[in-house]
């Protein structure tokens, strides 16, 4: 069972409608109790479409795991289900189409959330500081979720034979469609700046045709490092790019700047957009 919680919105039923997808992070245990966790649902409100919640049932039960990335083990993921469920919950929304779709999450949300899209051929993924490949996050996180679901499987192992369910960029390869995808990301998190961004940027070189539609969009903040945005700046960004329909039509890597980089706070003002060029 995949638990959901959907948000609908009574004055655009019966109307073409976008539906956003909500994918969970990391859950702490130690607060959820092994119960479903619903992460940024008291926002449903903030955006004018429909919006749903997806927990990814590895982060529930007895045997709960923190991080499961939408593994379930060697021959089995969420993927596949979440989207029938999320087609059949369009229909009746009147989201028209995977166009009307758009998928967010931070880190392991991220990366579950370019997973969906990727495989909803049409849709969009807005991310923050996403992880673009889960077997290369934090070693304690990666070999717990590689003992419980995949047998004690070397994460480069996992790497080579699941390349598609390890790392989205080979997705994005093995399904050959342009993904729409808009990446934000903190360059002062040590992670995203050395493993994530490298892999991003790395692709768009490679794949011109695949990348098309990339947007990157880096900023500064060093007390945050990996946290995502915060609640105003994210719904404000987010719903800048619900009210859009595409990204641009080209690869583009931008950098945010802001009037206070290094305090949390100041991240409500990112007004400055302004082109940086690629290493």
């Amino acid at each position: 069972m995949i638990p959901l919680y959907l948000h609908p919105k009574g004055d655009l039923l019966g109307s073409p409608a976008q539906l956003l997808v909500l994918l969970n992070g990391a859950v702490d245990l130690s607060v959820s109790g092994g119960r479903p966790v619903f992460q940024r649902s008291t926002w449903a409100e903030d955006f004018p479409v429909h919006v749903v919640n997806v927990c990814d049932p590895g982060t529930v039960g007895p045997n709960a795991l923190p991080l499961a990335w939408g593994q379930v083990d060697t021959g089995n993921w969420i993927v596949p289900d979440v989207l029938h469920a999320l087609r059949v919950m369009s229909e009746s929304l009147g989201v028209q189409g995977p166009e009307g779709r758009t998928y967010f999450g931070s880190s392991a949300g991220g990366f579950l959330a370019t997973q969906m899209a990727v495989h909803d051929i049409g849709a969009r993924a807005v991310v923050n500081n996403a992880q673009v490949d889960w077997t290369r996050w934090m070693a304690p996180a990666v070999k717990l979720a590689t003992q419980r679901l995949f047998g004690g499987m070397y994460p480069k192992t996992i790497r080579t034979k699941l390349a598609t369910r390890a790392n989205f960029l080979d997705a994005i390869v093995e399904r050959g469609h342009p993904q729409n995808l808009e990446y934000w990301v903190n360059i002062e998190s040590r992670h995203d700046r050395t493993v994530d961004l490298p892999q991003i940027r790395d692709f768009i070189r490679r794949h011109p045709e695949l990348s098309k539609n990339f947007l990157i969009r880096v900023y500064t903040d060093a007390i945050a490092g990996h946290n995502p945005l915060d609640r105003k700046t994210t719904v404000r960004l987010l719903n800048g790019s619900l009210a859009a329909q595409h990204c641009e039509e080209e690869s583009m890597d931008h950098t945010l700047r802001f009037d206070e980089p290094h305090r949390s706070e100041s991240l409500a003002v990112l007004d400055g957009i302004v082109p940086q060029a690629s290493p």
